[in-house]
């Protein structure tokens, strides 16, 4: 009898083994694999099968474009595949019983004969003559290098003795994403079928959906029994214009060949997969494929299209030692308008939809409704971060296959996701505002493409630089190098852009604010604060967010509070660098937010730039900093209404405010400069801060609100300098009132305290713990709220 528990044990310890001498560079074919054990209970000459079984037919059945249904019978082909899960399978079977008796067996449990496909069991009775259906075969596209989709039968208590099998793998044609060094976002592309007139019926090709200029690797898999040295060549033909590349990106002037398309293009080494999930490391012979427009010599753009049809094919050559006669399959690379099929019942899908789906939430964009950003879930996935899919669609049916378009968006319920409401995001950023709705459609036209070529080869320009680099974030080990680069942006500004003050925030300014705030600490720097307030913003680039929900390598991390897609360390809002109508400054510094790099300098910019404008641009103001430092803006005189203000407290330093002046000094200019980074809502232009500070409150801890009397603002800039950066809190020194000049004691002698002021402490500390001014000061009464007497609490001298 099998013994299924010890050779299971078995077959484990010789894949350890195998993978452990593989990666020592044995040879896996010179690695002998063990049989299945067997303990010899009772008769075993006795044992055989009571079954007969005959299967006259395995057909693949396979969705065509135009509707109609492709059958072909693979039983009998010498090297079967299936190229898509765009099909299902038919098996015909005739299943016999023996008239005889089966012997006794020591187990006493009724024997079933059991179907196996995949993995997934179903009981077969003898009189189930007929056909079977396989209907769902998405697990093609998790199937390796090496895996094949089986079918077998066998009885459920002797699984070991297999009484008819039949196996099938998935070669031929493969074709990769663009993220190759993310081996979890590089999934076969879902490929289809459709007739080619080039080639005579029934041959039909392979389509690739394609997005614009997408660069994909395509690469032939040759058969798990073929040997690397078995295969003699593999010419790959794309009849088109473009560059044949050994790595992944944009930039087609390195790792790149030029073709016009003309001639085939020899693949000579195979490609070994630098990722575990390729098993055996069995290799493709495979190349990336950029197209180019039509310029000829090389000089060529990439071409970004949604009319590209495109004719190729591939021609595998073997050793005679291989008996393996040439392989050629031809195929149609393609792109589209990707738009939901309201022409039909029908679903749309494709690997073009896949693709902008995978490019779309690597650049930060959520599909989840009233999750964007980083808060949100992605297509496919459990919206709690880890666990089963349960995303579910616009119509409250599962959402669990990306290269499905789901539509709808403006009426779909909240958590629903959308490919749709992805799109329109996009689109709705790229204008330069956040309408999801007028004028947004959710069609990847023209227009959308253009757009995404903009962001998708900025984006693979730092994905391609920082591909070690998972996650970019406050860790890293170029952070200071970047942070530097800021600093020297508030020195010196933007040689390329005028608008960028020079001088903005100096070392001598910066010390201006440490003397203001009674500080003496060297390690208290500029690049300090940078760091500090990077880690308010965003203390992540790409790769994962504060929260780890949901956490993508190489993913840009992108603001959650709203649909402006604040991207990356410096959080500027997408529309400012990117959108049809940017921000004047912005735009003109030409720097990519999706590199690190340019993502802090970004940064630099927003907090000194001046106000400026060309034609068909916005004008976003002048910066934070430029404001509190260079104009003037923030640089308030106190308000009548705070005379009450005698002075503060804060670090070595006690200050009394005397008649003239009363304004604002470094200190407070920072904390504005560095609070209207976030908003100008508080009306720093208007106010002074401890005005502000007076008059406004602390909203609830997850609110971000500055309506009413709330001031979001001012927590950031607070958590920003004092809790992040390290400053002393600023403690002002309020007047409460003033004794009578009459005053007694309790025995009616004159009280000491006769005709004096007394005052309390009311600051940054207090006002970000919740407290009021008002609250404040009732504490340090004489009196509670019933004018009965009480210890006073908070009183400081007035001098």
């Amino acid at each position: 009898m099998y013994d299924e528990n010890n050779s299971l044990i078995q077959e484990q310890a010789y894949m350890t083994y195998k993978n452990q001498q593989m990666a020592e560079g044995v040879d896996p074919d010179t690695i002998e694999k063990p049989e299945g054990m067997y303990q010899w209970l009772s008769r075993p000459e006795y044992q055989f099968s009571v079954y007969d079984l005959e299967v006259s037919d395995i057909r693949v059945n396979e969705y065509l474009e135009d509707g109609s249904i492709d059958t072909v019978n693979i039983l009998d082909n010498d090297d079967p595949t299936i190229a898509s899960s765009e099909t299902y399978l038919e098996i015909l079977y005739e299943l016999y019983g023996i008239n005889n008796d089966r012997l006794d067996s020591y187990q006493s449990e009724d024997q079933i004969l059991i179907l196996n496909v995949a993995g997934q069991e179903t009981e077969i009775h003898i009189t189930d003559n007929g056909s079977l259906e396989l209907n769902d075969l998405s697990f093609l596209d998790k199937l390796g290098s090496t895996d094949y989709l089986v079918i077998s039968f066998y009885l459920n208590n002797d699984t070991g003795n297999i009484l008819w099998e039949y196996a099938f793998g998935r070669n031929g044609l493969h074709v990769y994403g663009p993220f190759e060094f993310a081996p979890y976002l590089d999934d076969d592309l879902m490929l289809s079928r459709v007739p080619i007139a080039e080639v005579a019926d029934p041959v039909r090709a392979l389509v690739v959906y394609t997005l614009g200029g997408v660069r994909l690797r395509y690469g032939y898999q040759p058969p798990a029994e073929i040997r690397v040295e078995d295969v003699q060549s593999v010419k790959l033909q794309i009849e088109h214009p473009g560059w044949y590349c050994t790595q992944p990106g944009v930039n087609t002037e390195e790792h790149c060949t030029y073709s016009d398309g003309e001639a085939p293009f020899e693949i000579t080494q195979p490609y070994y997969p630098p990722f575990p999930y390729h098993i055996n490391g069995i290799p493709k012979w495979s190349v990336w494929w950029q197209p180019a427009t039509e310029n000829g010599g090389g000089s060529g753009d990439t071409l970004w299209s949604n009319e590209l049809d495109i004719n190729a094919h591939y021609t595998a050559t073997f050793t005679q030692l291989s008996h393996m006669a040439p392989v050629t399959e031809y195929f149609k690379i393609k792109s589209r308008t990707i738009k939901p099929n309201s022409e039909s019942d029908e679903i749309n899908k494709g690997s073009d939809i896949q693709l902008v789906e995978a490019i779309l939430w690597q650049l930060g964009i959520s599909p989840q409704k009233g999750g964007p950003g980083s808060e949100g879930a992605r297509i496919a996935s459990n919206r709690g971060g880890s666990g089963a899919i349960n995303t579910k669609d616009c119509n409250g049916d599962a959402a669990n296959d990306r290269s499905v378009y789901y539509a709808g968006w403006s009426t779909c319920p909240q958590w629903s996701v959308s490919t749709e409401g992805m799109i329109r995001r996009f689109q709705g950023r790229s204008e330069g505002g956040e309408r999801l709705e007028s004028g947004i459609i959710g069609n990847v036209g023209p227009k959308t493409i253009a757009w995404l070529r903009d962001d998708f080869e900025s984006y693979m320009q730092a994905y391609s630089e920082y591909s070690t680099s998972s996650i970019v974030g406050k860790e890293h080990a170029q952070i200071d190098t970047w942070i530097q680069a800021a600093t020297d942006i508030w020195k010196n500004g933007l040689e390329s852009n005028s608008y960028v003050a020079v001088g903005g925030y100096t070392d001598d300014i910066h010390n201006g604010v440490l003397s203001a705030a009674g500080v003496d600490d060297t390690t208290k720097t500029r690049a300090a604060l940078i760091k500090a307030w990077k880690l308010q913003e965003s203390p992540y680039h790409w790769g994962t967010n504060t929260k780890d929900y949901q956490a993508t390598p190489f993913r840009m991390t992108e603001g959650g509070a709203d649909e402006q897609g604040s991207l990356g360390f410096n959080q500027v809002l997408y529309k400012y660098r990117y959108s049809d109508r940017p921000c004047s400054v912005h735009k003109a510094a030409g720097l990519n937010y999706y590199h690190p790099l340019g993502n802090i300098k970004g940064f630099a910019i927003h907090t000194m730039m001046k106000s400026w404008q060309r034609d068909g641009e916005i004008n976003c103001g002048s910066g934070g900093l430029y404001q509190a430092f260079h104009n003037s803006s923030f640089a308030k005189s106190f308000e009548t209404d705070i005379v009450d203000l005698k002075g503060y407290q804060q670090g070595t330093q006690t200050v009394t405010y005397t008649n003239t002046p009363r304004q604002e000094d470094d200190y407070e200019k920072l904390a504005k400069g560095i609070g209207y980074y976030n908003s100008n809502t508080p009306g720093f232009t208007v106010h002074s801060w401890p005005y502000i500070l007076k008059h406004k409150v602390n909203p609830p801890a997850k609110s971000t609100s500055n309506d009413g009397d709330n001031c979001f603002t001012c927590r950031y800039t607070i958590q920003v300098r004092n809790e992040k950066y390290g400053l002393p809190y600023r403690q002002y020194i309020w007047q409460g009132g003033s004794y009578t000049a009459d005053l007694t004691d309790a025995d009616g002698n004159p009280d000491p305290r006769a005709g004096q002021a007394w005052c309390f402490e009311y600051g940054e500390r207090e006002w970000v713990s919740g407290t009021t001014y008002a609250q404040a000061r009732q504490n340090a009464s004489d009196t509670n709220t019933d004018d009965a007497p009480q210890t006073p609490v908070g009183r400081v001298n007035c001098n």
